[in-house]
């Protein structure tokens, strides 16, 4: 139920941890343990088939988590109006724009049954409105939700407005340190 930011320079191994715990990329040593669904945002649409619909790409990372179709469709309207794509909920993806695709992929990682969220550098390529949004979303849903949200950003307004406590990552070493 925390919500951690991870900070240090360009190279340090941000990235890198959150694709570890996501299970993308192996440790070379080393061993982690997850207790949790996972659900990542590592790159704004990784994980999105640009020929299938909004809608259905959203079904499509519910199952990715073990999600049933029904209770994915039960949260739809919520995710959808969330990511402002109402009009384009039937669109195939291939026709978003990059800042669509990221609003849909965001919403649909903090709406969906994950108890852990991996977030990474996901607001660059946004717009200020929905930064904001999604800054307010941050703080509720970690809260209210009780889910463990991990984050890299440079924003490090963002991050100590949203925080609870933070990782500093630096030439791969991983120092802890509290707000």
């Amino acid at each position: 139920g925390k919500t951690v930011g991870v900070v240090g320079p360009n190279g340090a191994g941000k990235s890198t941890l959150l694709k570890i715990l996501s299970r993308i990329t192996t440790p070379t040593n080393g061993s982690f343990e997850v207790s949790g669904k996972i659900a990542s945002l590592l790159e704004a649409g990784v994980g999105f088939h640009p020929e299938y619909t909004g809608e259905e790409n959203v079904i499509l990372q519910g199952a990715y988590l073990g999600m049933h179709a029904n209770d994915v469709k039960k949260r739809m309207h919520e995710i959808i109006s969330f990511a402002g794509v109402e009009d384009y909920a039937k669109t195939p993806i291939k026709r978003y724009s990059s800042g669509m695709t990221l609003r849909l992929a965001t919403a649909t990682a903090l709406y969906l049954d994950a108890e852990i969220l991996l977030l990474d550098e996901i607001l660059s390529v946004a717009d200020v409105s929905f930064r904001e949004k999604y800054s307010n979303s941050l703080e509720q849903i970690g809260k209210e939700q009780k889910k463990t949200i991990l984050f890299v950003s440079h924003n490090h307004d963002l991050l100590s407005q949203s925080c609870d406590s933070g990782l500093l990552v630096w030439q791969g070493t991983a120092r802890y340190f509290d707000n």
